[in-house]
């Protein structure tokens, strides 16, 4: 009798566009994955072309344990680790990968939007000549441009940057 894999399903970090890379190479590890993707009409110049787009860029979802938590960094170096919260790695519950399954299955565009960072925030910049930087948001324009207070140069910073290069730490 087969029993319903009772594992939590963690939410594993990885370089944008190589979700479906390290997918494949966790699978062949023995672990249960979902890349989350929905097929959607590209415009180009000259044509239409339907595509496979990952709905959640730079994540892949991960069923482990403890035990073989560590098992991920084995994919290569296209993992950069696990989404955490208050210090704890992540944990999708089963309603919320309910809900991710089932956004595959939409007909019209699906588009996953984050929570766009507010005055105050500690972000890091991911991409771009600035990776790896962090500062404080001190202000957030429509234009995208973000004043960083970066507290080793005392100093600030105006920077326009697109929302996607950033994150809230």
């Amino acid at each position: 009798m087969n029993q319903p894999n009772t594992e939590p399903w963690h939410v594993l970090r990885v370089r944008s566009q190589f979700e479906r890379v390290v997918e494949k190479r966790l699978n062949h590890l023995g672990l249960e994955t979902i890349v989350p993707v929905q097929k959607q009409w590209s415009r180009r110049a000259d044509r239409r072309k339907m595509l496979d787009v990952v709905l959640f860029a730079g994540y892949v979802f991960v069923n482990t344990d403890i035990r073989r938590r560590r098992d991920v960094f084995l994919a290569g170096r296209e993992v950069l680790g696990f989404l955490q919260h208050d210090g704890k790695p992540a944990i999708l519950r089963h309603h919320e990968l309910s809900l991710i399954r089932q956004l595959t299955r939409v007909e019209s565009p699906v588009e996953v939007l984050s929570s766009p960072p507010a005055h105050g925030d500690q972000v890091e910049i991911v991409s771009g000549p600035l990776a790896g930087y962090s500062g404080i948001v001190k202000e957030l324009s429509g234009r995208q441009r973000i004043l960083l207070h970066i507290p080793g140069l005392q100093c600030m910073a105006q920077v326009e940057l697109k929302l996607n290069e950033i994150r809230k730490r």
